[in-house]
């Protein structure tokens, strides 16, 4: 009996150690969908931005963290990494809780690393100002201040470099992160979904228009809209794993109990 408890015991960790190893092989290989993010950083880097930051859009963050830190070691002049990495940092944006203290120190240190080595492009400053104002005064604010602050910023990048399609999902994104239980209205939601529903139709393999979209409609009245969304999301980025749950909360919402098991087992 104790030998095949501790046989059990050995599959196991062998089995999980597997799939530690695969979560670490997907981070460098594996599909996260397509995410055109144009920078002023070495040529031979910008495939690993670029998918760095498809892995901030599908809430990846530790993998995301280091690949963001890896460009920088690869290319020490791009400094929009280190928005990068202060995005990462500020976690799930639409929780609540926001950037732990220590968490908003590291940001804050690559922010002025960043400012240090001095972005080559106008639009890679803003950028990294953007992403700087949620963490001004961090310690004195309460992160419904600090949301509203980094919500304002990016509708700012957004406005200033309107065909920047990134710039344009980030603020859906960070203005969705502004929706409070007691508008049920759902103002911010379907503010950032409208913003989404345009660029899903250009981009339908973009991680981060999915994936909003699917956030902007999770509420009881207005889950039905992100169907298409919920549907899309998993199959755009299935080495993400947050993919994989993230359908679940439309298929809930609306009452698809099948759909809802099967991307919860697939995660």
């Amino acid at each position: 009996m104790k030998f095949r408890l501790f046989h059990l015991s050995l599959l196991f960790s062998f089995a999980v150690h597997g799939l530690a190893q695969a979560h670490e092989a997907d981070s460098q290989t594996g599909p996260l969908g397509k995410v055109s993010f144009p920078t002023s950083c070495n040529p031979k880097v910008q495939p690993a931005f670029e998918r760095a930051v498809a892995m901030l859009h599908s809430f990846w963050y530790s993998a995301g963290e280091k690949a963001f830190s890896d460009v920088l070691k690869d290319d020490p002049q791009c400094a929009i990494t280190t928005w990068g990495i202060a995005s990462i940092l500020m976690s799930n944006p639409l929780a609540g809780q926001g950037a732990s203290p220590k968490g908003a120190e590291q940001a804050q240190a690559a922010i002025d690393e960043g400012r240090r080595i001095g972005a080559k492009t106008e639009r890679e400053r803003d950028y990294i100002e953007a992403v700087a104002a949620y963490y001004k005064d961090f310690a004195t604010r309460p992160e419904k201040e600090r949301q509203a602050s980094r919500a304002k910023a990016y509708e700012g990048l957004a406005q200033r470099y309107p065909t920047d399609d990134e710039a344009q999902i980030f603020y859906a994104l960070y203005l969705a992160g502004t929706q409070t239980q007691a508008d049920q209205s759902y103002a911010a939601y379907l503010k950032a979904a409208a913003i989404l529903e345009e660029e899903f139709k250009k981009y339908p393999d973009h991680p981060g228009v999915a994936h909003y979209l699917i956030h902007s409609y999770d509420a009881p009245p207005i889950a039905d809209k992100g169907l298409t969304a919920a549907r899309r999301y998993a199959t755009i980025a299935p080495d993400a794993p947050h993919a994989l749950h993230m359908p679940s909360h439309i298929f809930t919402r609306v009452g698809s109990w099948q759909e809802s098991a099967a991307t919860n087992l697939r995660s």
